[in-house]
Formats: C-alpha cells, sequence, structure tokens
C-alpha cells in the first residue's frame, strides 16, 4: 500500500485471542488514527442496469448508481473507519451523471452507510467533476476551515492513486498515508485463516494488466478477462485507465497552466488555517 509521511499501516500489531478480527488493538489505533481520509470520487454517476453514463439514458432519477470503482471506495473506506483508522470520511465527486441525479458523493455516503459507517462521521464536496476541482472545494469548504485537520490520509482506485498524491502535492495538502482501495481489500481479504478468495480473484482480475491489454477473444483463443464481462463505462479497463491517468499527468508537469487556474480560486483569509502560509502562494512556488 503506497504511503507517503509517516507510516500507517491497517494491520493490526498482534492478532487479538477474543472478540472481532475486524478491530485491531488499542494501543495501534491511538497510533495510527487519522483526523479524516479524503475518498476521491471515480465517476460518472451511471444508470444502474445499462451502466452508460446516467444521463445518456432515458430513465430519470432514481435510476443512478455508481461504478464497481466507486462501490470498493465506499468499502475501503468503511473498513478503514470501522478499524478506527480515521475519525471522518470526507467523500468528493459531483454530479458527473447530471444535475438530476445524484452526486457520485452522495452514492457513496449511501453506500457508506450500508457498510455501517455512522451518517455523523460523513462529510461530502459534491460540486465537483473533475480532481481538480475536488481538492479547491474540499480545501475552501472544509480543511482550511476550524477545527484544522492535521492528520489526513487519501483514499482512491488503484490506478488513480499516482496523480492524486501528485495533486496533494502542488496544492500543498500534507498528508499522512495513502491507501489504494484495492489493496485495503485485498489485505481484509487475506486477515482471517479462512481466506476470503473471492474478493481475492475478483481484485487479482481486475489489477491484472496482462489480461486486460489482450485484444477481444476469439472463439479459438477465449480470453475471460473482467472487463470484456462488464457493460458501459465499466467495460474500460485497467490498461486504458492507467493510459489515461499518464496523459493527464504528463499533463500536470507539462503544463502548469491546465492546473494554475484553479489555484486561484482557493479563498484566504484570517478565519482559514493555512497550515502556516499561503497555500495558494505555495502552489505557485512550484511552477
Amino acid at each position: 500500500m503506497s504511503e507517503a509521511g509517516d507510516s500507517l499501516e491497517i494491520r493490526p500489531e498482534s492478532k487479538q485471542t477474543t472478540g472481532s478480527a475486524d478491530t485491531p488493538k488499542t494501543a495501534e489505533i491511538q497510533k495510527t488514527s487519522l483526523d479524516a481520509i479524503l475518498v476521491f470520487g471515480q465517476g460518472p454517476v451511471i444508470e444502474k442496469d445499462t451502466r452508460l453514463k446516467a444521463g445518456e439514458t432515458p430513465k430519470g432519477k432514481g435510476s443512478e448508481d455508481i461504478n464497481f470503482w466507486g462501490k470498493t471506495l465506499a468499502e475501503a473506506a468503511a473498513q478503514l473507519y470501522k478499524r478506527g483508522q480515521t475519525r471522518e470520511i470526507i467523500i468528493m465527486g459531483g454530479r458527473t451523471g447530471g444535475a438530476e441525479y445524484d452526486s457520485e458523493a452522495d452514492l457513496i455516503a449511501q453506500a457508506l452507510v450500508a457498510h455501517g459507517v455512522p451518517a455523523h462521521a460523513i462529510k461530502k464536496e459534491d460540486m465537483s467533476t473533475n480532481t481538480l476541482e475536488n481538492l479547491v472545494n474540499v480545501l475552501n469548504e472544509q480543511l482550511d476551515k476550524q477545527p484544522r485537520y492535521n492528520n489526513l490520509g487519501i483514499l482512491t482506485a488503484n490506478y488513480h492513486l499516482p496523480r492524486t498524491q501528485m495533486l496533494m502535492e502542488l496544492f500543498d495538502i500534507p498528508y499522512k498515508s495513502a491507501f489504494s482501495a484495492e489493496e485495503v481489500l485485498r489485505y481484509v481479504a487475506r486477515e482471517r485463516e479462512n481466506w476470503d478468495n473471492d474478493k481475492l480473484l475478483e481484485i487479482e482480475r481486475r489489477l491484472n494488466m496482462g489480461e486486460a491489454s489482450k485484444a477481444p477473444a476469439s472463439s479459438k483463443d477465449k480470453v475471460d478477462t473482467f472487463y470484456q464481462e462488464k457493460q458501459g463505462t465499466e467495460k474500460k479497463n485497467i490498461v486504458r485507465r492507467g493510459q489515461e491517468e499518464d496523459v493527464w499527468s504528463k499533463a500536470l508537469l507539462d503544463m502548469p497552466e491546465y492546473w494554475i487556474s484553479y489555484v486561484g480560486r482557493l479563498q484566504s483569509g484570517e478565519d482559514k488555517a493555512d497550515f502556516g502560509c499561503s497555500r495558494s502562494e505555495n502552489a505557485c512556488r512550484k511552477v
């Protein structure tokens, strides 16, 4: 699992002999607890049956859903919360299926509650339609307001993690740990004596770059890949998603004008905690 800053691991220091295997030792909770984790939504909001972008179907409000990447985020965030790794979960993601549908943040929050996370531990940034807007809005609306968040973690999909970490640095947001949702669930699946082999196989198939890069199967050479079984927007495989992430990451490095305009949207003022400096000024120094 990728990490930044101080070490943070989801595993307990030793197995408990009594009680739930899901609960680490108290000392470990105190050692690793975060003020909040930032959950980066994985859009767009889609339609339940076709798995197409919700706005491209005529089914209307009530038919929307998050893709399997978003559902994995909710499951992983719930595991981190229930294990005492974080006190709050801040979900980011707007109405990427269309204005009439629930936002990514709304849908992930609903999934979190279904996984047993109390509503009071969930906050939402639901006005953004891309990762840059996510960070601007969450800074303005939550992170730079009192009470101050001293220890942050980030949680996102496996393929999205490198660019997310780059953006956290560009926007001068200190964080303690970075989690891949798939790696969190892989750990959980291996934690008990009886491994959750179905979950492990699903993650293995999802992240298998070699299988995902193969051409569609012919009748003579059938390749049973995870993505060939999907519909709509979920057919986009890990290779293509990774390639798109590489393009966006290169744009961040080669074309600062692409992201620097977002820095100008950051608010300032005496009521804002700024981690001891002017955040927008710091970000501009990175150009």
